[in-house]
Order: C-alpha cells, then structure tokens, then sequence
C-alpha cells in the first residue's frame, strides 16, 4: 500500500456521504441539486433517514477524524484535498450529528 492510499479517506458507504458537480451525468446533477449536495459535501437523503443512533454515529465519525487524512474521495465526484475533514465533518452537523 503506498502512502497516499494511507493519507486517503473513502467516503462512499463507509462514510456515508456523497458530492456530484459539474462534470457529472446530467441525472445526478439533477438528483444531487434536489437533494443538497451539488457541489457540497453532504450526507445523503436515504442515509440520513436511517441513522438510528445519532450519538453512536457521532463516536464512529470522531474516531475517523483523527486519522491524518489528507484527502477525501466522494462518490460521484472529484477527490477533495483542502479541508477534507472539516467538510465531513461539517456534512454530519448538518444532519444534527455532533462531530
């Protein structure tokens, strides 16, 4: 495994968030302007609807973010280096998660 891999951070399913821009399929610039998270980082709609335990949620996603990660690779979209933890993060208060 090399480095990057280590410094990489994959946020489709395990993370449980998702971001689609400019360069997407039409369908998911459509789906993703209707649910947030056009051009954002953002816990999806079927995602959000399911998390029963927002406190147990909270340690799982506190411990992720203590890794050194320095980018954060989405589904659907670019790989996110600049503040990648932070828009996590900030994706997960949103749903009323405290991170």
């Amino acid at each position: 495994m090399t480095m990057s891999a280590l410094t990489s951070v994959v946020g489709d399913k395990i993370w449980a968030v998702d971001r689609a821009g400019a360069t997407d399929h039409w369908t998911c610039r459509v789906a993703a302007r209707i649910t947030g998270f056009y051009d954002r980082v953002r816990v999806p709609p079927d995602v959000r609807k399911k998390i029963p335990d927002k406190i147990a949620a909270a340690r799982s996603i506190q411990a992720m973010l203590q890794r050194p990660a320095q980018r954060l690779i989405v589904g659907h979209a670019d790989v996110i280096a600049e503040g990648c933890l932070d828009r996590l993060a900030q994706a997960w208060r949103l749903e009323g998660v405290e991170v």
